[in-house]
């Protein structure tokens, strides 16, 4: 799906010239591109269940304060009515994290994540015409924008710190905007990825704006670093010990410099002989990604069904492999599924061939085996019949 968001541009060309370097727009003459992830539909069942609460749905406009009992009742719930209302007066209605609730938008951040090594979000934006949500600012994170329906007008301002860390937010009391470095309208279809500390605005032309913020929550090597430190801290005493009583009177002290010094020079020697904790930060990759566990029921009712003669598709991010103690596991997304090493081909062989029939599977499991097999893959919505 990585390659299907920038297509026709590659993942090599996209890494080499413009991730974290530059903005970058791909533009396709073709309004119906991204339909299949996201609709206004979608959008008016999230809101019109009035189970939405805040901030789960926010309100915006760049001129005008809109504070969150404008459109939400005593019980923190969206008013769908008083929400429309603003909207219509010229407020952005921001829907966020729907990739929990939408699948298509799950599938995307899982997609992604898998392509970045970076933990995704995705951030929903319906602004009316002419109308503008945020005035010009930088983030923090990566972000690709996906045009779904009408045309949105981008301004990039002068970079003023390259690839901020998460706590050095733009600040519009101190930091000015510099000069117009580049201009641009994306239309439905189109896509642009805008990395951090770029400074951008953008305001809908005259008609309503739809669009996904894709934000790429990466680690960087100061986290690794950070958790570096607080791995030496676990096992070095000296490095967990509080600063001395009174230390901010001290700070001119030589002795407490020495005393920082030889704790640094620890932390080092302790960093230089210990592998660097890459799996720390792993661990926390392979998010929850609640929508993809739609359509379960469909596939209880599929299974029931199944037959040898049934054709089934797998997942793309399924993968299996051995496992300790003659067993073999498939992971995909958040889940991990531990099952008999037998099983181990028949895994690698629906991996390969998608979709294939269920008898097509090998021999080494017997016909009953393999529809045990399948029905649970399906149970834990990691296959799907196709017919």
């Amino acid at each position: 799906m990585y390659r299907w968001v920038i297509a026709p541009m590659t993942p090599d060309e996209f890494q080499s010239r413009y991730y974290e370097r530059a903005v970058c727009v791909v533009r396709r003459d073709d309004p119906s591109y991204f339909d299949r992830l996201l609709t206004i539909d979608h959008l008016d069942r999230v809101l019109t269940t009035g189970l939405a609460k805040h901030p789960e749905i926010n309100l915006v406009q760049n001129e005008k304060t809109i504070t969150s009992n404008e459109y939400v009742d005593a019980n923190g719930r969206v008013d769908p009515v008083r929400a429309t209302r603003l909207f219509r007066q010229g407020a952005t209605i921001i829907f966020t994290h729907l990739h929990q609730r939408i699948p298509s938008l799950g599938r995307l951040c899982e997609a992604l994540e898998r392509a970045f090594s970076s933990r995704m979000q995705t951030n929903i934006y319906l602004t009316p015409p002419s109308a503008q949500g945020f005035a010009p600012h930088w983030d923090t994170h990566d972000v690709f924008i996906l045009q779904i329906a009408g045309t949105k007008h981008w301004t990039i301002y002068d970079t003023k710190i390259a690839l901020p860390l998460q706590n050095q937010h733009f600040d519009r009391t101190v930091d000015a905007t510099g000069p117009v470095t580049m201009e641009f309208t994306l239309e439905a279809g189109d896509v642009c990825y805008i990395p951090r500390g770029a400074i951008h605005a953008a305001r809908s032309s005259d008609d309503t704006s739809l669009h996904i913020t894709t934000g790429l929550l990466a680690y960087n090597w100061t986290d690794l670093l950070l958790q570096a430190v607080v791995a030496a801290g676990m096992t070095e005493v000296d490095l967990r010990q509080n600063l001395p009583i009174g230390w901010p009177q001290m700070t001119d002290d030589g002795r407490l410099a020495r005393e920082y010094r030889a704790r640094v020079d620890r932390l080092v020697a302790h960093i230089t002989s210990h592998p660097p904790p890459f799996p720390l930060l792993a661990d926390s990759l392979t998010a929850d990604y609640q929508s993809l566990s739609s359509g379960l029921l469909k596939r209880a009712i599929d299974s029931n069904r199944l037959t040898l003669a049934s054709v089934v598709r797998i997942r793309d991010d399924a993968q299996a492999q051995p496992a300790a103690n003659d067993h073999c596991s498939i992971r995909c997304g958040a889940k991990e599924l531990e099952m008999p090493i037998a099983a181990l081909s028949a895994l690698q062989y629906l991996e390969r061939h998608k979709p294939c029939a269920v008898g097509a599977l090998p021999d080494v499991l017997d016909d009953d085996s393999k529809l045990v097999l399948v029905r649970r893959l399906m149970a834990e919505g990691i296959v799907d019949a196709l017919s």
